[in-house]
C-alpha cells in the first residue's frame, strides 16, 4: 500500500485527466498545501536507474575535471556549478551541493561519462512531457484552455538538476544541504532521493518530513505559479536537512525537473481561469514577466 503524508494523484492520471478527474485533486492539493505526489509515473525505471547512475559517476570525478563544465556567464543554467556557490534567497550560508543543470538545449557534453548526457536528456523529455500534461490538468479546473496553457511553458528555460549533497565533513553550525526556500519556476517534479532529509514547512509554522512512495514524483508549485494564479496556488517552503547518515559520510544523490514558463510570459492571472473561490486575491506586486523574474531571483541565490 503507497504511504505519504502528502496528497495523492492515482492511477492512470493522463486517463483521468482526459475525463475531468485528476485536475481537481491536484488544484485542492496545490491550493491547500502546494505539494502533492504523483504515483505511478508514466517514466521507465530503467531510465532513471542509468541516469541515477551516470550522476553518480559525474560527481566522482575529481573536481578539477569537474571545473571544466563550469560555463561562464549562464548563471549556473548549463553545465555544473560547484560545491558552496548557491545560497538560499535572504541567506548568506552557502548550501552544501553542487549539481550540473541541463537545459532544452546548449548542453555540454562530458566526455568522461559518455551517457551522462544521453540519460540527462532522456529523462529530461519525459518530465517535460508529464509536467505539460499536469499543467494541462491544471488549466481545466480553473475552467482555463489546456492547449493555451500548455503553451506557456512551450519553449520556457526548464531544468532538469542533477544534485550531489557530499557526505558532511564539519559543516558550519548553520549551515544544511539545502535551506528553506521556495522553488522560483512554475512546477517541479521531483523523482525519489537517495536518501531522506526533505522537509516542508506546514500551516502551523512546524517542519515535518515529506513521505514519499517508491517510484512516485513529488510535484509542487513554484513562486512563478503562485504569482500567476493571484497567490490561489501555494509556493510551499521546504528545506534538505542534515540527516544522521550524512555525519557518518553518506552522500545524496536528487533530481529535480523545473519546468518553466516562456521568459515572455506576464506572470498575472489567465483571463480564462475561475478564481473567484474564497482566498483569492490579486497580486500586490506589480506585473513582471516570467524571464525578468528569473534573471532577478538568479540573482537573489549568488548564481549570476
Amino acid at each position: 500500500m503507497s504511504r505519504s503524508n502528502l496528497p495523492l494523484i492515482e492511477g492512470d492520471w493522463i486517463a483521468e485527466r482526459n475525463r475531468g478527474l485528476s485536475g481537481p485533486a491536484l488544484r485542492k492539493a496545490f491550493e491547500e498545501i502546494g505539494f502533492a505526489v504523483l504515483l505511478d509515473p508514466p517514466l521507465e525505471a530503467a531510465s532513471i536507474e542509468a541516469l541515477y547512475a551516470a550522476v553518480r559517476a559525474f560527481f566522482s570525478l575529481p573536481e578539477e575535471v569537474k571545473l571544466r563544465y563550469r560555463l561562464e556567464g549562464m548563471g549556473g543554467q548549463r553545465g555544473y556549478t560547484p560545491f558552496g556557490v548557491e545560497h538560499a534567497k535572504n541567506r548568506e550560508q552557502p548550501d552544501l551541493k553542487e549539481f550540473w543543470q541541463f537545459g532544452p538545449d546548449q548542453n555540454p557534453e562530458v566526455v568522461e561519462v559518455p551517457d551522462f548526457g544521453i540519460r540527462g536528456r532522456e529523462v529530461f523529455q519525459a518530465l517535460e512531457s508529464i509536467g505539460t500534461e499536469l499543467m494541462k490538468a491544471l488549466a481545466m479546473a480553473f475552467g482555463g484552455d489546456p492547449e493555451r496553457f500548455a503553451q506557456s511553458v512551450q519553449g520556457g528555460e526548464s531544468i532538469l538538476r542533477p544534485i550531489h549533497y557530499p557526505g558532511l565533513q564539519h559543516p558550519e553550525p548553520e549551515a544544511l544541504r539545502s535551506a528553506e526556500h521556495e522553488d522560483i519556476n512554475a512546477i517541479t517534479l521531483l523523482m525519489g532521493a537517495s536518501a531522506g532529509g526533505l522537509q516542508l514547512l506546514g500551516r502551523d509554522g512546524n517542519w515535518f518530513d515529506a513521505e514519499i512512495p517508491a517510484g512516485a514524483l513529488v510535484i509542487n508549485v513554484g513562486d512563478m505559479l503562485e504569482r500567476l494564479s493571484g497567490g490561489k496556488l501555494k509556493s510551499t517552503t521546504h528545506r534538505v536537512i542534515n540527516t544522521p547518515d550524512a555525519y557518518a559520510g553518506v552522500s545524496r544523490y536528487s533530481i529535480p525537473f523545473f519546468l518553466h514558463f516562456r521568459s515572455d510570459v506576464l506572470l498575472v492571472p489567465p483571463s480564462d481561469w475561475s478564481l473567484d473561490a474564497p482566498g483569492f486575491h490579486a497580486p500586490l506586486e506589480p506585473p513582471i514577466t516570467a524571464g525578468s523574474f528569473l534573471d532577478q531571483r538568479l540573482r537573489e541565490i549568488g548564481l549570476k
